[in-house]
């Protein structure tokens, strides 16, 4: 049988655990999201630098055309 002592810090323990599930849950919340942001702004630089590489070979090939053209 426990004491009222012993129950006590049961519960106190209970408590903490729960606690600390709580943070170890919202952290790892925060951390998807955290994640989840920086993948966003990967995709947005790659789509950005796709872009212009895009615009770069344009124009390199209206240079090229400009050039062959007054060959």
């Amino acid at each position: 049988m426990e004491t009222p002592e012993t129950e006590s810090r049961m519960r106190e323990l209970e408590s903490e655990n729960r606690q600390l599930k709580d943070t170890v849950a919202a952290m790892r919340d925060a951390l998807e999201a955290q994640r989840a942001e920086s993948d966003e702004r990967v995709q947005q630089a790659r789509l950005e630098c796709n872009d212009e590489i895009a615009q770069l070979r344009q124009t390199i090939q209206a240079v090229r055309d400009t050039v062959d053209g007054q060959r």
